[in-house]
């Protein structure tokens, strides 16, 4: 018998080994990187890593980089906008900075995919469709750290992870709070600090600025995002906590701060359903673009419907399996 808040049972019978595992992390890490490290070779390519990239050219220079990425009107890329990125965050870059966009992107990439390749099939393959999701593809495309941080819900040893976005980790840490993790972020926040004293006060100027160019958003302020409310009816589970807490944090609404929605489905049917209507809000919005439309604005009335709704509609029909299996 299940109680109110455990997790449905996995859907695989058998486990892999872990040399398989560590087989299919090597394949989708590879792959991921080549793909995203020529994704950046493209004509026009502006890829969010190019953001903390830089900084972190700066700040090895001897600059301030919050100060040097200022977002100054009429600014060319990747100067354009102010830098929203923790120092926690330019941390994890540091070890990149040597290496033109291009590679670092990749090799980026390249890490925390097959890390989470390796974390995410600990109980079955099943979970693999994540890398053929929308979300995925954004984040590798654009470089971008969800693949890295959901690395927190598979081991509290992660927690740390939490610092280094602390909008979506603030959202892996409801769906499963640990001391460790609170442990782990204060110590790289301390050591953080304690290499840029001032980072704080400069990355909460930046963080002013994006709100008041809404580039992040709260997916229930979307059309249709109320809906997203009735989570809370899983508050119990952590499926339901991860839910409703991204459902209310301001976010980038571009596919690829969503991948933690990866994590509510629970059999391979629903994780194909969730990957499977992100490709298709990822192909509407492509067909809908036009040449002088802002991608990211223009991607907020399909991420709520195409991926925050599915998410719902998978979380509902497991509240519902799990009450059925309690009763009986």
């Amino acid at each position: 018998m299940f109680s109110a808040d455990s997790e449905l049972p996995p859907p695989d019978a058998s486990v892999p080994s872990r040399k398989q595992r560590l087989v299919v992390a090597l394949v989708i890490g590879v792959a991921a990187g080549l793909f995203s490290w020529g994704m950046q070779l493209r004509s026009g390519a502006a890829p969010d890593f190019a953001y903390p990239h830089t900084a972190v050219g700066f700040f090895l220079d001897g600059q301030n980089p919050y100060v040097a990425m200022d977002g100054s009107p009429g600014a060319r890329f990747p100067f354009d906008q102010p830098l929203f990125y923790p120092f926690t965050a330019l941390l994890f870059v540091l070890p990149f900075a040597a290496f033109n966009l291009a590679t670092a992107t990749g090799l980026f990439i390249g890490l925390s995919s097959a890390a989470l390749a390796y974390c995410i099939t600990r109980d079955g393959l099943w979970r693999v469709h994540v890398f053929a999701s929308a979300s995925f593809v954004f984040a590798a495309t654009v470089g971008q750290f969800s693949p890295l941080l959901m690395l927190m819900a598979f081991h509290p040893r992660f927690g740390f992870l939490a610092a280094v976005k602390p909008n979506i980790g603030l959202a892996l840490f409801v769906r499963r709070p640990s001391v460790q993790a609170v442990v782990g972020s204060l110590i790289l926040l301390g050591v953080s600090i304690a290499i840029f004293p001032t980072w704080p006060a400069d990355w909460l100027q930046s963080l002013r600025r994006s709100i008041a160019d809404e580039t992040h958003r709260s997916p229930v302020l979307q059309w249709g995002g109320f809906l997203l409310l009735l989570s809370a009816i899983a508050w119990r589970r952590p499926g339901g906590r991860l839910l409703f807490t991204l459902s209310l944090i301001p976010q980038a609404l571009l596919f690829y701060d969503q991948l933690l929605l990866w994590l509510i489905p629970q059999t391979r049917q629903q994780s194909i359903f969730l990957t499977a209507a992100s490709q298709v809000g990822m192909i509407v919005w492509y067909l809908s673009l036009d040449a002088n439309d802002n991608p990211v604005a223009s991607a907020y009335p399909f991420v709520v419907p195409f991926l925050f709704i599915p998410a719902l509609g998978v979380l509902l029909w497991q509240q519902k399996r799990l009450k059925d299996v309690i009763i009986r």
